[in-house]
């Protein structure tokens, strides 16, 4: 199903609802989406994650996890406290640098080692599972791939000056 561009996960990413008659299908959810536009635009004007952060807490537009409770899914975090969760930079970091936003379909990134094992294993990117045009994109590809060539250039090297014991 996954090769197939089938989306297999339990909850929709931010800016996408599951489509009612397809729950394998994503389909653009018009008010997240807009946010989803203001945070790709705010990086590309030069904002860091910690400034949209504080744009987004500033402006009162609810975290992703807040978002999905008020919209009436069962979605469970520990932090869903409506008046205390905050936008982290965290979720900037990560939305910024998801295909989903372009219409691309990222899957199989982890597993689970054994059904009856709980430990959760990243797979290396060969083994990811990429499938193009699975739905509606919110953000133009080359809008995209330009933030992530601004990601890459700003990586921060943290070389260590002396070795410590």
């Amino acid at each position: 199903r996954r090769e197939e561009g089938l989306f297999m996960g339990s909850f929709a990413f931010y800016g996408y609802d599951r489509d009612p008659n397809d729950k394998h299908k994503l389909i653009v959810d018009p008010v997240a989406a807009e946010v989803v536009k203001k945070i790709f635009s705010l990086y590309a004007s030069g904002l860091g994650y910690y400034k949209i952060c504080e744009y987004l807490n500033n402006n009162k537009i609810p975290p992703r996890s807040v978002y999905k409770k008020m919209k009436g899914s069962n979605f469970v975090s520990g932090n869903c406290d409506l008046n205390t969760v905050r936008w982290n930079p965290d979720t900037i970091a990560q939305m910024l640098k998801n295909e989903v936003y372009i219409g691309n379909l990222v899957q199989n990134k982890r597993s689970k080692i054994n059904y009856k094992i709980n430990k959760v294993v990243y797979n290396d990117k060969d083994k990811y599972i990429v499938v193009c045009n699975t739905h509606e994109a919110i953000i133009d590809k080359d809008v995209f791939y330009n933030i992530q060539k601004l990601l890459s250039k700003n990586k921060k090297r943290w070389d260590k000056l002396e070795d410590y014991l």
